[in-house]
Formats: structure tokens, sequence, C-alpha cells
């Protein structure tokens, strides 16, 4: 039985066998828990928390998207005809609109694949996902007001 774990392939999976416990490392993880336990906060007043609390109400209230650059840092407030516009022109730009049962048939086909290779216990479907945007604001081109 031992051998069957040694030469059967994962495929890059991890295995679900778990590591025997230590029962040295038994009162240390005792020790450990306490002291998580035992942990207190305090209140602080830090100007640096209270500008994010400013700053994250004002994001809360904002009738606007916020859209991320591409490769820096910043943070674009557009309205929401605008943003819905350049996802549509994005998305279509590059992709062509697929029939409903794409994914279906991609996911059951990933399944058979999986039990075939029993892994199927260690895989998950295929998720569909939110479209989003970024903005090129490296470009020279880009309009920031």
């Amino acid at each position: 039985v031992g051998d069957e774990f040694l030469t059967k392939e994962n495929f890059g999976f991890k295995s679900r066998k778990c590591p025997p416990q230590i029962e040295e490392l038994g009162p240390f993880e005792e020790d450990l828990l306490k002291m998580i336990e035992t942990v207190q906060f305090r209140r602080t007043v830090d100007p640096f928390q209270q500008r994010l609390s400013e700053d994250i109400e004002k994001i809360k209230n904002s009738k606007d998207v916020i859209i991320p650059a591409d490769k820096t840092r910043n943070l674009y407030a557009v309205d929401k005809e605008q943003y819905n516009k350049l996802l549509r022109n994005n998305i279509t730009k590059h992709y062509k609109t697929a029939p409903e049962d794409t994914y279906d048939s991609v996911n059951v086909e990933a399944k058979e694949i999986a039990e075939k290779r029993e892994l199927g216990d260690r895989m998950e479907c295929m998720a569909k996902k939110e479209a989003y945007v970024t903005l090129k604001d490296h470009k020279e081109n880009f309009a920031s007001t």
C-alpha cells in the first residue's frame, strides 16, 4: 500500500495524505493558543488611520466606479455609463461572443479528464468571472481630466 502513493502521478496537485502529529509539540501549541486568546487591543488616534477612514467613506458614498490603472497604482473615478462603454469596447476588441453552452461543455470535458486521471476530488470547475477594465494611464494620449 505504501509504494502505491510513491508511484501515483498527481499531475502537480497536492496529496491528500497528512503528515503525523508530533506529540512533543502539543504543549507548545497549547501555550501559543493561550497567548493568542489573551491578546488585547486598545484604541489609538492616528492621523493616517483617520484619513484612511475618511477616504473609505468618500468611496462608499461615491456614485462613480473606481477603476485601477494598468501599470501604475493610480485609481480613477468614472461615471457608470462611461465605465460600461469602456468595458464593452475593451471586451469586443479582443473577444467574440460564445454560445451559452460553451461554459458548460468546457466544464463537462474537464470533469471527464479529471475523473479519468483520478483527480476529481482535487479540481474545481471553471468559475465565471466578471469582466473588468483597467485604464492605460501610461500612454501618451491618456486624458486625465
